[in-house]
């Protein structure tokens, strides 16, 4: 290069540098071919995920499903006291609420059919209440089940023509019952009180006829025929027995 004049090398320089900035170029065209990515390939080797947003779902109920709730019915009162054996009377409980399986307020033709294990049921209808039923069983008091309106409105144990000395059948949770003393019904009941002699039928100078109120119902006694012992108990909202069932 000693030869060359100074026109020759300044342009072998230009020529130089020429070659330089093509390599260069070459070099960085041939970097970015071979970090870019081939769009169809792209494409088949690393698709765009597609996210798709979704709950998980809690545990179905019918409020979460939309679905229409099986409607409710209000359930047939059914007797809730003492322990009592179905055949046997002597077992069973007077309250406001039952007399031993017999729910006050329940379908009378549910709360009867409990009555079969231990009673007969008479065949003489009632003409003003078909629904009201009669019940006899040997040696124990009977039963008069009393309907308004498809449901058991009282439920009468024993009968006032009868004399019994002695508790038997359903009595309440004090002891009282069919049998029982006028004195043992004070000693038991507190809140006795006297009804009218009148109001059920009768004149007398002594009442006959005695009260407890129980909740929204009375329990009511009343005496026999030698009018110191219990021949008929009534459950009912009033608080007088019904003087006739079927008039």
């Amino acid at each position: 290069m000693g030869d060359l004049s100074i026109t020759d090398r300044t342009a072998f320089r230009r020529a130089v540098r020429g070659l330089g900035i093509a390599a260069v170029v070459a070099t960085l065209v041939s970097t970015t071919a071979c970090s870019s990515v081939d769009p169809s390939a792209s494409d088949s080797a690393s698709p765009t995920a597609t996210v798709t947003a979704t709950a998980t779902a809690p545990t179905s109920t019918s409020s979460d499903t939309g679905a229409t709730p099986t409607p409710t019915t209000s359930p047939t009162p059914t007797a809730s006291g003492s322990p009592f054996a179905l055949s046997d009377p002597d077992t069973w409980t007077i309250s406001g609420d039952e007399v031993g399986p017999i729910a006050l307020g329940g379908s009378t033709s549910a709360e009867v059919d409990d009555l079969r294990a231990a009673y007969t049921r008479d065949s003489s209808g009632c003409p003003a209440s078909p629904a009201t039923s009669f019940w006899h069983r040997e040696a124990s008091p009977g039963l008069i089940v009393e309907d308004r309106d498809g449901t058991v409105s009282g439920v009468e144990i024993g009968s006032p023509q009868t004399t019994a000395t002695s508790v038997t059948g359903p009595e309440t949770s004090a002891g009282t019952g069919v049998g029982s003393s006028l004195a043992e019904l004070k000693a038991a009941h507190r809140d006795l009180a006297a009804l009218p002699s009148a109001s059920s039928g009768e004149q007398a100078a002594v009442p006959t006829t005695w009260t407890i109120d129980a909740g929204s119902r009375h329990i009511t006694f009343q005496l026999g025929r030698d009018g110191e012992h219990v021949a008929l108990v009534w459950v009912g909202q009033q608080a007088t027995p019904p003087y006739e069932f079927c008039g």
